[in-house]
């Protein structure tokens, strides 16, 4: 797999692209099912109905990227980096996200079934996951008919900004 500036819809099945730079690459639509990319650097980049199912994404940083409607299933996240990325429909259906960092990360419509956290996960608002609580206290982030629905107010640079989107979160 070689990142160009345009690399959509490219497809790795079980392939290895470990501790690898793909800081603000356009692979959106890319199949990377089952791969395994720990330690990569994805940082910025448009990852965009890309299939992540099953891959190994330990430690790997998605800061800033948008991974709108993103799936994945089964996927390990721990550790990943994941503060200002739009996650928005994103479909993390029984991944871990066991020490994962969420901070300013935009979580709306994600689906969140059977994902494991644990009390070193960082939620959107900074605080940590709290496994007392469950899976209910993520329900904020996700849903926007939620009576607190959550927004950052200070933060113009991440996709769940409260005020006006930075021109990188908009749709053209």
């Amino acid at each position: 797999l070689e990142a160009k500036p345009d690399s959509k819809n490219c497809w790795l099945r079980s392939g290895a692209l470990r501790k690898k730079f793909f800081w603000g690459a356009n692979l959106r639509r890319a199949k990377l099912f089952r791969a395994d990319l720990e330690g990569a650097d994805f940082n910025s980049a448009n990852m965009s109905d890309a299939d992540l199912d099953e891959a190994r994404l330990i430690a790997t940083g998605f800061a800033g990227a948008n991974l709108e409607h993103t799936k994945f299933k089964r996927a390990s996240l721990i550790g990943a980096s994941m503060q200002e990325a739009n996650l928005k429909d994103a479909d993390f259906f029984c991944a871990d996200l066991r020490g994962a960092n969420l901070n300013d990360a935009n979580l709306e419509n994600a689906r969140l079934i059977q994902a494991q956290f644990d009390a070193t996960t960082k939620l959107p608002d900074g605080t940590l996951y709290d496994p007392h609580k469950g899976i209910v206290q993520l329900e904020r982030f996700v849903s926007r008919s939620h009576p607190q629905f959550w927004r950052t107010p200070s933060n113009d640079l991440s996709p769940a900004y409260a005020g006006q989107l930075h021109r990188k979160w908009q749709r053209n």
